[in-house]
């Protein structure tokens, strides 16, 4: 599984507008068309292992890509769950989000 880019500046762009937060930061959307006519900042692609390399380096050409990294893997040992494993090495289970998602606004 790969990115992209980093996720949720677009999100917290609006949110910021929409809340009047303030930030010590700029937060700026990360919406750019990627492939037309599809306006999308950032995606997740899922890609068979062995292209994973590849598809970041062709990604790494753009600009606005320049941030793609590989960022996990299927395991076909534990279907329908999602693992997560910390910079500390720790793994835990990433539960569903609770709450109301914030609505798709694009």
């Amino acid at each position: 599984m790969l990115v992209s880019g980093d996720l949720g500046r677009h999100t917290m762009a609006i949110m910021a507008v929409r809340e009047n937060l303030s930030f010590d930061a700029i937060i700026e959307s990360d919406c750019a068309p990627l492939v037309e006519p599809v306006n999308e900042g950032r995606f997740v692609a899922f890609v068979p292992p062995a292209g994973a390399e590849r598809a970041v380096d062709h990604l790494r050409r753009d600009p606005r890509c320049a941030g793609a990294r590989i960022v996990g893997s299927i395991n076909a040992s534990r279907p329908g769950l999602v693992t997560m494993k910390s910079l500390f090495g720790a793994t835990g289970i990433v539960d569903l989000l609770s709450g109301e998602q914030l609505p798709r606004i694009c």
